[in-house]
């Protein structure tokens, strides 16, 4: 009768860890498909303020407005440049974009981690 009842224990045991693994593995997937998400956004904010039409055509507006406004041709070039520096330098580089990406999949597994231990909790007090 003993061994059945120690049997029983590694059973219920057993099914405890699978669920748990279960859930983990929730957590995990989703982890990973808000990174991949999070990812292409800022991959595509990227290209964006790269894309070299869309800057080409606001460069233009930017020296059309300050012509219009009656700055010199010498200073309206220099601004021309500045503003165009800028607007590189707005530009994330791939070491930034790596640092976020960890960042985030630091927070993502803190946050599945803390999930995890909830439902285990759950279950102890359940038992």
């Amino acid at each position: 009768m003993g061994t059945n009842v120690a049997c029983e224990g590694k059973e219920e045991r057993r099914s405890a860890d699978v669920e748990e693994l279960v859930v983990v593995k929730e957590i995990v997937s989703e982890v990973f498909d808000k990174i991949g998400s999070i990812a292409k956004e800022i991959v595509s904010a990227i290209m964006a303020s790269l894309d070299g039409k869309k800057l080409s055509q606001e460069i233009a507006e930017f020296y059309t407005n300050i012509k219009s406004a009656g700055i010199p041709d010498e200073i309206a070039q220099e601004m021309v440049r500045e503003f165009y520096r800028k607007k590189l330098e707005l530009a994330p580089s791939l070491n930034e974009l790596a640092r976020s990406l960890t960042e985030v999949a630091s927070k993502g597994r803190v946050v599945g981690t803390e999930k995890a231990k909830e439902v285990g909790e759950g279950k102890k007090e359940s038992q």
